[in-house]
Parts: C-alpha cells; sequence; structure tokens
C-alpha cells in the first residue's frame, strides 16, 4: 500500500519520508513522537506518495487519486510493537 516491499518496511530501515507525502511528513512525524514522549495515544490522517489506482465499472474509466493512510495508535500497541521487533527509539 506504500510502495515499500513487506520486508523492508518490517525492518523498519526505510526513514517516513520515503513514502509519507510531503505536505502531512511534519504532523505524521510530530504525532508519532509526542506518543512515545508524552506516552499518550493518537489518530492522524496522512497520505502517502504511492497513488491510488482503481478501476470505475460504471464509466469503465482507470481513476487515481491519492492514498490516505488513518493510523490509531496507543501507547500499549507501540510498547508491545517496540518490544516484539526490539526496536529502539
Amino acid at each position: 500500500m506504500t510502495g515499500i516491499p513487506r520486508e523492508v518496511a518490517e525492518t523498519g530501515s526505510q526513514p517516513p519520508s520515503d513514502f509519507v507525502h510531503e505536505d502531512d511528513l511534519e504532523a505524521a512525524l510530530a504525532s508519532w513522537a509526542r506518543c512515545i514522549q508524552d506516552k499518550i495515544s493518537f489518530s492522524i490522517e496522512y497520505r502517502v506518495k504511492k497513488e491510488w489506482h482503481g478501476h470505475d465499472h460504471l464509466s469503465g474509466e482507470q481513476v487515481v487519486g491519492e492514498t490516505w493512510f488513518v493510523i490509531r495508535l496507543s501507547t500499549a500497541s507501540i510498547l508491545t510493537n517496540i518490544i516484539a521487533t526490539g526496536c529502539v527509539l
């Protein structure tokens, strides 16, 4: 969905600037940092750089648009993921 291969995404080695839309990057990084620092949950919508492609069945036309994600994270889910993956923040 992001355009980043799964095996690369799972390592966490791909910087967010490679896939998060540049207009949304600052807010996405700030939300993540605040969640970690203040130990609070957050919800954010952001676009990724990879376009969405679809097919309109009524007109038969190809349609292209922005790809959006809605992310809701709690500190508990982040801490679980950090422990499971061995990530250090």
